[in-house]
């Protein structure tokens, strides 16, 4: 598998089943886990965050981070210099102090990636509590010069070294993994490398373990008092980090988180989930009735039997087709671009309708006093025979004489026309008075 499933490490454990005793849970890839400020976000539900550095402020041992917010790809991941860390921001939980105690069990896995070994007495981290050899607590370290895995557990006066396994390769991510079940016995300790166990079970027994808490606040990427960083021998990342207290993983477990796919297994009525993207593809069987969706891109099509009377949908772009028995007075309707058209029995008095332009012809009975109705440009033409009409209850024609027809001419009467004679006219002179004017 690659470096992450592409989805957040708290869906991967919850998915699986293992949320029992999970006590801490941060990823760099969620954006649950971090966005943006000087923390590191736990995501298991318990909220123990970590101080970006050794406080909430800006400071030189802050890790950098490497990629986009919530991107869930081998891009986003913290990068680690020669004193970049995390620390708790608060005093250790009781889970934190008991890693080191009687009877301690735990599991711890990390996504990590290397540039240098080192040397040998300078051996980088992955968390710890202990930071000195003569105090209590645990740090979990790859040591310099070889790599292999390796937890100290500090008494207050002694520390003692537990190892075994592969050493880790470089340039490139790995998943470390430790589970410790201290009173087990012989094979109560295995370390895990890429979702397998390396080395053999060991016997994890602690020698005279102290009661006290651990010496120092924990802190990841660092094995406490800010001492023998991740990055110590050179550049490093740390992604993922998770521990369970009081509860240990098995090896199959263990094997599970590295190979969680998040796609499901592709059979009949099944789904697939591939994000960025995000297609979603499901199908049932292939029979009448069946539908068929495909995502991304959305296209939908719905099927049913090809049977008289059947309905064929399909989306985009839309079309719609109903068809019923052809036969006298059926329908017939296509939808995109819309057009109708209704028939019935080709008899007298049938009506022919066509939409789309409309043009409406009526036809009744040829009979004597018929009516004929033209609209739209139509032309009808009737011929009609001369006949009588017949008796209703025989087919027989009977030939009607023809009545003769006279013409008589009629007579002009004469006009005579008098003239009137013209009456005289005589004119008579008049005298116009003078006008007479006054001076004034």
């Amino acid at each position: 598998m690659g470096f992450r499933p592409n989805v957040r490490y708290s869906s991967v454990i919850t998915n699986l089943g293992l949320t029992s005793g999970l006590r801490l849970c941060l990823d760099a890839g969620d954006s649950n886990s971090y966005s943006s400020g000087q923390k590191w976000l736990d995501t298991s539900g318990n909220g123990y965050d970590f101080f970006l550095g050794t406080n909430s402020g800006s400071e030189a041992s802050d890790p950098v981070f490497t990629g986009l917010a919530g991107g869930l790809s081998p891009n986003e991941y913290w990068a680690c210099d020669s004193d970049a860390l995390f620390t708790y921001d608060s005093v250790n939980e009781a889970w934190m102090n008991n890693l080191h105690k009687d009877g301690a069990q735990f599991t711890v896995l990390a996504w990590v990636y290397l540039t240098s070994l080192g040397v040998a007495g300078a051996s980088p981290a992955i968390f710890g509590t202990l930071g000195n050899s003569s105090l209590n607590g645990v740090q979990y370290q790859l040591i310099g010069g070889t790599g292999v895995q390796r937890l100290q557990v500090g008494n207050g006066s002694a520390v003692q070294s537990l190892s075994a396994g592969s050493a880790i390769g470089l340039n490139g991510w790995h998943l470390v993994g430790l589970s410790i079940s201290e009173n087990a016995g012989a094979s109560g300790g295995q370390f895990y490398l890429d979702g397998a166990v390396t080395g053999a079970a060991f016997d994890p027994s602690y020698t005279t373990p102290s009661a006290a808490n651990a010496s120092f606040t924990m802190q990841v990427a660092a094995e406490g008092a800010s001492l023998r960083p991740l990055g110590l021998n050179g550049a490093a990342r740390i992604a993922f980090i998770a521990i369970w207290e009081g509860t240990t993983l098995s090896a199959s477990q263990i094997a599970s988180i590295y190979n969680y796919a998040a796609s499901l297994t592709a059979v009949t009525g099944t789904y697939a989930i591939t994000r960025n993207a995000a297609p979603l593809s499901t199908k049932l069987s292939s029979a009448a009735g069946f539908y068929a969706l495909t995502g991304n891109a959305a296209f939908q099509r719905y099927a049913v039997g090809a049977l008289t009377g059947a309905y064929a949908i399909t989306v985009q772009p839309a079309l719609f087709s109903v068809r019923f028995p052809a036969a006298a007075v059926s329908y017939s309707v296509t939808g995109n671009p819309a057009i109708s058209a209704a028939k019935l029995l080709s008899a007298a008095g049938a009506y022919a309708v066509s939409g789309n332009a409309a043009p409406f012809g009526t036809s009744i009975l040829s009979v004597a006093g018929s009516c004929i109705v033209t609209g739209n440009d139509a032309t009808f033409t009737r011929d009609f025979e001369a006949w009588i009409p017949r008796p209703f209850d025989s087919d027989s024609w009977t030939a009607g004489a023809i009545e003769s027809e006279a013409w008589t001419a009629k007579t002009m009467q004469p006009e005579t026309w008098v003239a009137e004679p013209k009456q005289a006219e005589t004119w008579t002179q008049a005298i116009i008075p003078p006008d007479r004017w006054t001076t004034e």
